[in-house]
């Protein structure tokens, strides 16, 4: 039983010690931690903050560690998070293009949908989305008659609601 808890907790500090290299960028640490910590520590979720290192560098916009966590690492692009959320969800949601391109290059799926039913696509798109409703929204009410449109994407802490009025006579 000892030996169990031992080896959950140096999981843990491995795993704590491999987010904050990715997180400052330490290439270097980062391949120590690889080469000489458990074995698939790359695609073990963090036990108190439920994501990978892969969807940390996917989070932060660095390339080059994600190019670290893929091609060293062994890192798998598919890997969920506890929200099911893999890296390239994570990347696209905050606008990080070039981390998106790196993690379909490594065979990332675009095709995944999260726990919420939302799409790469969609998360690329969100923000455009909610610009576009925010500036079209007389006319869209004009047009449709909606009472409201929310684009909320709550574990995020995203959440756009465009109240619409009773139609007007002007635009």
């Amino acid at each position: 039983m000892a030996g169990c808890r031992l080896g959950a907790r140096v999981t843990k500090l491995q795993s704590t010690k491999l987010l904050q290299s990715v997180r400052r960028g330490d290439v270097s640490g980062l391949e120590t931690i690889l080469s000489r910590g458990v074995p698939q520590l790359v695609n073990l979720l963090h036990p108190t903050y439920a994501n990978s290192a892969l969807i940390v560098a996917a989070c932060e916009g660095n390339v080059v560690i994600l190019d670290v966590l893929l091609s060293r690492g062994g890192a798998d692009p598919d890997l969920r998070d506890a929200e099911g959320r893999t890296a390239v969800m994570h990347a696209a949601r905050h606008g990080h293009v070039d981390c998106v391109t790196k993690l379909i290059e490594f065979g990332a799926s675009v095709n995944i949908e999260d726990d919420h039913a939302c799409g790469m696509l969609l998360l690329l798109l969100l923000p455009i989305i909610v610009r576009v409703i925010q500036s079209t929204r007389s006319i869209l009410h004009t047009i449709t008659q909606w009472r409201r449109v929310t684009a909320c994407e709550a574990s995020y802490n995203v959440c756009v609601a465009a109240q619409y009025l009773p139609p007007t006579t002007s635009l």
